[in-house]
């Protein structure tokens, strides 16, 4: 008899269903697995649209260092400047090789604010774009007036266009803003500011 009395009991408890605390338990559970599964993709779909773009912005800030500073085949760079006939915060032009000889070359770096690209020609050669697949970025100015190029005279002094002669520079600083669209991570765009600086001996 009592066996009996308690198969009732348990057949009576399996019939009622669950509690309210129960319910509630449940629904919080899996509230809280619901939105740290939806983290997670919101920020692995962020980081598949952004990283390939931030990557792009990194190569091609390093490649236009190395070529303005170091120089590529066709020219030598920055560092093998032995005299700067002209310059702005924008553009700056210098030579290399034997001053007296066929070695000596006229290299124009320059800054395009409307592209956002940097330039360079030699001698009297066309301009290309620097490096030559970099036109999926462009480069931004933070400086004030606009331009890439800080100019330096001896001892850290500021170098100024139209006051000072292009023969007193002794340090070009190389300060570049390289961005994809706006640059915004919300836009999941690619953005680096990298620089860079030679010593010019003139």
């Amino acid at each position: 008899m009592i066996l009996r009395e308690i198969k009732r009991m348990v057949a009576a408890k399996r019939r009622r269903g669950v509690t309210l605390v129960e319910l509630v338990v449940t629904m919080t559970t899996i509230s809280v697995i619901a939105l740290a599964v939806g983290t997670v993709i919101i920020y692995l779909w962020q980081e598949f649209l952004y990283i390939p773009r931030q990557l792009t912005v990194t190569q091609a800030g390093a490649a236009m260092l190395e070529e303005m500073i170091e120089g590529s085949a066709s020219s030598q760079g920055l560092r093998f400047a032995n005299r700067i006939t002209a310059a702005t915060p924008s553009r700056v032009v210098y030579t290399y090789g034997y001053p007296v000889s066929s070695d000596s070359h006229t290299v124009t770096l320059r800054w395009d604010s409307a592209t956002g690209g940097i330039y360079r020609s030699v001698d009297t050669g066309s301009e290309a774009r620097v490096p030559y697949y970099a036109a999926s970025v462009k480069v931004l100015s933070k400086t004030v007036p606009a331009g890439i190029f800080l100019l330096y005279k001896d001892n850290g002094v500021p170098w100024t266009a139209g006051t000072d002669l292009p023969a007193s520079i002794r340090r070009i600083k190389v300060n570049l803003t390289v961005v994809t669209g706006s640059g915004a991570f919300s836009a999941y765009e690619g953005s680096i500011t990298l620089t860079s600086g030679v010593e010019i001996h003139q």
